[in-house]
């Protein structure tokens, strides 16, 4: 991997942050229907 600018780096680090908040918006996404499916109220999920 060649070295990269500090522009660059800002650039990935925050693409890298994007695609966390995404995958992380769909995981709990994914976990409220779980627990709709499952019958459970949705407060349960913050216990």
């Amino acid at each position: 991997m060649r070295n990269m600018s500090p522009d660059e780096l800002r650039e990935l680090i925050a693409e890298i942050e994007l695609l966390i908040h995404r995958k992380y918006a769909e995981a709990r996404a994914a976990v409220k229907v779980i627990a709709r499916d499952a019958g459970l109220p949705l407060r349960a999920l913050a216990s």
